[in-house]
């Protein structure tokens, strides 16, 4: 496989295309793709490439967090919050139990798992 084909491999990835995807749209073979997977410093390329994606993708996250924040507006802050501390910054969700006497209502913090769902 030339350079080429793996330079533009990552740029996919860079641009979001997850690894199969990306193969594909360079035209690689079924044997390019697992020669691919079996190239240990490719695949750490890979890992490069996605992190610095995610680094891009959370730095203009942060851009519009600013202007928003500039126009009054905070959920995207509140977002990032959840995210950051889920137990601290969760959804908060307020239930009206009805007429039940001393109940009343009820409000729950919704806590999101280890993998931020």
């Amino acid at each position: 496989m030339t350079t080429d084909k793996k330079t533009l491999i990552l740029n996919c990835i860079r641009l979001g295309m997850d690894f199969y995807t990306s193969c594909l749209s360079v035209s690689c073979s079924k044997e390019e793709i697992e020669n691919l997977e079996n190239d240990e410093q490719f695949q750490k390329a890979v890992e490069i490439n996605t992190a610095l994606l995610e680094k891009d993708l959370l730095e203009d996250h942060d851009k519009v967090i600013a202007d928003c924040v500039d126009k009054g507006i905070a959920s995207p802050l509140q977002w990032k919050l959840e995210r950051v501390n889920p137990s601290k910054w969760g959804s908060r969700q307020k239930l009206d139990l009805g007429d039940k006497g001393a109940l009343g209502s009820l409000t729950i913090n919704m806590v999101r798992g280890d993998d931020g769902s």
